[in-house]
């Protein structure tokens, strides 16, 4: 898999929703939440300080370090970060 920007190939991708509280809790109890559209509207178009990750991506194993980088700023740029492992069984959070 690829991903392309405006400027060429980009190597490596972080999706997420800037949630509120309210929303991060309904997210944090209900692993299909993705899945149902009244729900995943209201998370694209919210504006919350919690970041909850939906999709990551790197095109090769040796960007990890690079990516985990970046997404420690997220711990600075948000009150937590949050996110269903890959089988969607645990859900995860980290705090300020």
């Amino acid at each position: 898999m690829r991903v392309l920007g405006k400027d060429g190939y980009i190597p490596g991708v972080a999706l997420f929703f800037e949630l509120t509280d309210e929303q991060l809790d309904r997210v944090s109890k209900d692993k299909d939440f993705i899945f149902k559209p009244e729900l995943l509207k209201e998370c694209m178009e919210s504006k919350g300080d919690n970041c909850h990750l939906f999709g990551l991506y790197s095109d090769e194993n040796n960007r990890t370090i690079e990516i985990w980088k970046h997404l420690k700023q997220l711990l600075v740029d948000y009150k937590t970060v949050s996110w269903w492992d890959r089988d969607i069984k645990e859900f995860k959070i980290t705090k300020k």
